[in-house]
């Protein structure tokens, strides 16, 4: 998402997480559902694209980690 604050980013990737798990799917048992798990951080101009890349993925491995179906954020290194 582009020219979003961390807040909206959040909000957006949890509105899509639940909306996931809202769909139905024919021909499978009524109680089949599938969940996703989000990584979120902030780019900086001043960075490469892979960096903020690793630091989402850092986010969605630690998502995973913590139960799944959840969205987690991966601050900026202040280094």
């Amino acid at each position: 998402m582009t020219h979003s604050e961390k807040r909206e980013a959040m909000d957006c990737a949890e509105r899509i997480r639940e909306l996931t798990k809202q769909i139905v799917f024919d021909n499978m048992p009524e109680d089949f559902r599938i969940t996703i798990s989000v990584g979120v951080t902030e780019y900086q101009p001043t960075e490469l694209i892979q960096e903020a890349i690793n630091r989402a993925d850092t986010a969605l491995y630690r998502a995973k980690a913590n139960g799944r179906d959840r969205v987690e954020y991966e601050p900026v290194s202040k280094s």
